[in-house]
């Protein structure tokens, strides 16, 4: 067979990936990646989305990721574009979400020799990447073509591997790039070993076993508290946390969003970092234990309460990473979530009394909370950014299966008080916890889902991924984006720095100045300014009647949105009668 040896080596990489499970990709438009461009444009049953700005192509992967849970392939062309991909492949990272980068390289022999386009890509992403495979330029040989296949098969697995997260496959080519410059025959001999060799694709599983035997068996007499800080559940182990609650009167407190829909259902414990800020509460907290799950929190409470935790605490991580600052009380094991949770389902069900009493204070406690919440946000209402977000959760009741994804900064905050309110499926990128390419996440995010979604971001999250919107208009993704202007940062209002008047201004409030009604109309988006309830509860409604891409924008007085939150949370806590 005539062809041409690059497009022939791309069609076997992007033919084992499809095999394989590989549903999407998000491509670039570039020189050097033309052939594995075009391998992915002959091949159908793969979804591809062609982005022009790598950095957006490759946070719309990660939200397709979220969604979907199953790997995605972004691809780019060679030198910087490279780059663009690292921040939403740290995120990937740090949030294991599986993302396969796939990035075009000059010939190995051009690196360092003032070639245009031409970067030293290997192992760019090493300090946040799992997996690195540079497949060199190819080789007319049938190992060579059934290598290919191998390493692609061992890309992919790495991918989804119980770690989770981003890899690399980095292919160097030569011209020339288009399938039509025909520069090399492959027999039929070699033809029929890959075709066999291809039909037998099934991964290449890796040997696994993070210590199922590991004994984490809790005694009768033992108070033990399970948090499940930010982490992507499967619905198994949620149900296995369920039967901990219920068998062992274990408290689970849920500290992570569950991109669910219902999940309200499951009986755990949603406002214990909300509870913290109540010192009767704190006093009562008879612990012997803790049992952390997941990476991170977003409640600063939390954080507190763990600064200053001093009884036992069991960290368990499948990557076998630390729990905040290192303490001899702190104990990490490495094991997956699901063994984990069925080790201490081996437990005695015998329940002593202390047990019984120290469970029913807090799930009285949080039933009273999430009580005082749903009183106090029962109405619609925009005095606040939290009220704004209160409002969200009682107008979305009737959209229970839509997403809605909360950017990082106040937005994210806000939900994290009011998760009990929400029925939605949630979504959060809190791996990294950074404000770029939220846009582009929440359009990955609702491309993934097929249903209309909802993005709750603030103004510099907005600003800094606005160029994302051309990617809503050209595949009139049904996003609605609810943009919180507070006038910059106003996240460092809640810091110390904030007492340093004369430089704050200056220096962290950083107000944009952007008309953001104007970029909205540019990118030929619905868009509407916000000013009173009845404008949200209306615009709510037509959005889902006819959903299209989106913006309404709500204006915020920092300053006086922070009184009222402070004052809404003051009085929450002093209201509780049942500690």
């Amino acid at each position: 067979m005539r062809t041409n040896l690059n497009f022939f080596r791309s069609g076997l990489i992007v033919k084992t990936l499809k095999s394989l499970g590989l549903e999407h990709v998000c491509i670039s438009p570039g020189s050097r990646n033309t052939p594995v461009t075009l391998a992915f444009a002959h091949e159908p049953g793969i979804y591809k989305h062609v982005i022009v700005d790598e950095r957006a192509s490759a946070f719309f992967a990660l939200g397709l990721a979220k969604s979907t849970g199953k790997p995605v392939a972004v691809v780019c062309t060679s030198g910087t574009a490279v780059a663009e991909l690292y921040p939403a492949i740290i995120e990937a990272y740090n949030s294991r979400i599986p993302l396969i980068a796939i990035t075009a390289d000059r010939p190995p022999y051009l690196r360092n020799s003032g070639s245009n386009q031409t970067i030293n890509q290997k192992q760019i992403f090493a300090a946040n990447c799992d997996h690195f495979y540079d497949f060199g330029l190819p080789e007319n040989s049938g190992s060579s073509f059934i290598d290919t296949i191998k390493a692609t098969e061992s890309i992919w697995e790495n991918s989804r591997h119980q770690f989770g997260g981003p890899v690399h496959l980095n292919l160097p080519f030569e011209k020339p790039l288009e399938p039509s410059s025909h520069d090399c025959d492959i027999d039929e001999e070699t033809l029929k070993d890959i075709q066999t060799r291809m039909s037998e694709s099934n991964g290449s599983p890796f040997p696994r076993d993070f210590s199922k035997n590991v004994n984490l068996l809790v005694g009768p007499e033992t108070n033990v508290l399970v948090i499940l800080g930010n982490g992507n559940y499967s619905e198994i182990f949620l149900q296995k946390c369920a039967q901990l609650v219920e068998k062992f009167k274990i408290p689970v407190c849920l500290e992570s969003p569950l991109p669910l829909p219902g999940s309200s259902g499951y009986p755990f414990i949603r406002n214990f970092g909300n509870l913290l800020q109540s010192e009767k509460f704190f006093s009562l907290l008879d612990i012997d234990m803790i049992v952390v799950f997941g990476r991170n929190f977003t409640s600063k409470n939390m954080e507190r309460f763990f600064g200053k935790w001093t009884k036992g605490l069991l960290n368990v991580s499948v990557k076998g990473e630390g729990f905040g600052k290192p303490a001899p009380n702190k104990r990490t094991i490495q094991i997956n979530d699901l063994d984990a949770v069925n080790s201490l389902l081996n437990s005695e069900e015998t329940i002593c009394s202390k047990r019984s009493a120290f469970f029913d204070m807090i799930t009285k406690a949080d039933n009273e909370f999430t009580h005082l919440l749903s009183s106090q946000f029962n109405s619609v209402s925009t005095a606040s950014e939290l009220e704004l977000v209160g409002s969200l959760a009682l107008l979305l009741k009737k959209e229970i299966s839509s997403s809605v994804f909360f950017s990082n900064s106040l937005p994210v905050r806000d939900f994290d008080y009011l998760r009990s309110l929400f029925a939605n499926p949630v979504y959060i990128s809190r791996g990294a916890s950074g404000i770029d390419g939220i846009i582009s996440t929440a359009a990955g995010i609702t491309a993934g889902s097929g249903r209309p979604s909802v993005l709750v971001t603030g103004d510099l999250a907005f600003h800094y991924d606005s160029n994302s919107l051309q990617i809503l208009r050209a595949k009139q993704i049904p996003l609605l984006i609810v943009l919180i202007n507070n006038g910059g940062g106003s996240i460092f209002e809640y810091l110390p720095v904030y007492d340093e008047s004369e430089i704050f201004s200056e220096f962290f409030k950083t107000g944009t100045g952007v008309d953001f009604g104007m970029v909205a109309k540019a990118y030929g988006l619905n868009y509407k300014l916000i000013e009173n309830t009845e404008q949200l509860e209306t615009g709510v409604r037509s959005f889902f009647e006819s959903p299209a891409p989106t913006v309404f924008q709500v204006k915020f007085d920092s300053v006086q949105s922070k009184k009222t939150k402070d004052t809404i949370k003051a009085g929450l806590i002093s209201s509780i009668r049942s500690i």
